[in-house]
């Protein structure tokens, strides 16, 4: 719980920002950051991507369209991915 308001005045501060993600990623880091000059401060979280992996399943629904969409960038910028769908 971090005290992201108010800003300028440090007797009414409290934790009123909110970050939220799926169980699909862990919290590597989070800080309050420095006065932004405004009267939330800036909250940086760094999270890291954890599929939920068993037989069936990489933890994200991959649907063909988006697959054949990545795969159309890649190609065009000559990329040669280590991806297994």
């Amino acid at each position: 719980m971090f005290n992201t308001f108010h800003a300028d005045y440090p007797f009414a501060r409290w934790p009123l920002d909110h970050l939220f993600s799926s169980h699909h990623f862990t919290v590597v880091d989070i800080k309050r950051l420095a006065n932004i000059d405004s009267d939330h401060f800036a909250l940086y979280a760094e999270l890291a991507y954890q599929p939920v992996e068993n037989e069936n399943t990489t933890g994200l629904d991959l649907q063909r369209k988006d697959i054949n969409r990545s795969e159309e960038i890649l190609a065009r910028a000559k990329a040669k991915p280590n991806i297994k769908y």
